[in-house]
């Protein structure tokens, strides 16, 4: 989850800020770690917005007007190969490639998470997040902390009612302006 220095993960209205861009290095490092996911989980919202823009970049038809790298066609097919199921009581099957549930969110993930084989990672906003942490599903968080602050906006911890104890295992600096943090659920 890419993040702010105030902790937030979007403007209060969903959208992103500025800085938000990664930069060379942290692509980088995005991309080694998708080469060990085989199943991505997203919300409704966080699908819309991520892999649409992806898709368009692996099939070779970016947006207008965006500057695409070797190493994003990279990213992008590496997202593109992966499974996705996609949490939402809105979304239509047969709407995307991905699978589309509505059932117990908690569930469903540990389900997924029996399975043998490749890692699982989620894509989401606060509430799924929160549901997933409570229910001591997420092993590891990995916060890309960008350098901006915007005083206001969404929190990717909001709806948590009970303490989440983590551990620290490493801490990154991208190019002189993101940082990692990662942690392992304690």
């Amino acid at each position: 989850m890419t993040m702010t220095v105030d902790g937030f993960i979007a403007k209060a209205d969903g959208s992103l800020w500025d800085a938000f861009p990664w930069s060379p290095g942290m692509l980088d490092h995005i991309t080694e770690f998708f080469r060990g996911v085989g199943t991505a989980v997203y919300s409704r919202p966080t699908y819309e917005a991520i892999v649409p823009f992806w898709h368009s970049v692996a099939i070779g038809e970016p947006p207008p007007g965006t500057e695409v790298t070797d190493r994003d066609r990279e990213l992008a097919q590496l997202l593109e190969d992966i499974e996705k199921v996609v949490f939402s009581r809105s979304m239509e099957t047969g709407a995307s490639d991905a699978s589309i549930l509505n059932g117990d969110v908690a569930e469903t993930v540990r389900e997924l998470k029996g399975k043998a084989g490749p890692d699982l990672v989620l894509h989401a906003g606060g509430s799924l997040v929160s549901e997933l942490a409570e229910a001591r599903l997420i092993d590891e968080y990995m916060l890309y902390v960008s350098p901006a602050a915007i005083g206001s906006g969404k929190q990717l911890f909001s709806e948590v009612n009970d303490e989440l104890p983590l551990r620290l295992e490493e801490t990154r600096v991208f190019d002189s302006a993101f940082t990692l943090l990662r942690y392992a659920s304690a």
